[in-house]
């Protein structure tokens, strides 16, 4: 029988480097909010490249990428919903 191992592509964070990547994310976010055009959602400002690169820093690059894209397709869907809301009436 063969023994059966998993590879995990990055290291496994600590509780304290969790709190530390959603920190650092949720200033990018922040960041964002003020400094984003509404249909450039996956893209980063200017006024935001430093702050994006601490998040690359303090988070695994599938976070990254997933926390980025998720909030894009959430603002995408609030936009859309705020339009259907304007049609309605």
């Amino acid at each position: 029988m063969t023994e059966s191992t998993s590879t995990v592509p990055y290291k496994q964070l600590t509780r304290d480097e969790r709190k530390a990547c959603w920190k650092v994310r949720d200033a990018l976010f922040d960041c964002l909010e003020a400094h984003q055009e509404s249909p450039k959602f996956t893209e980063i400002p200017k006024a935001c490249e430093a702050t994006y690169k601490q998040y690359e820093a303090a988070c695994p690059p599938a976070w990254t990428e997933y926390f980025v894209k998720k909030r894009a397709l959430d603002k995408q869907a609030a936009l859309r919903l705020e339009m259907m809301k304007r049609l309605e009436q």
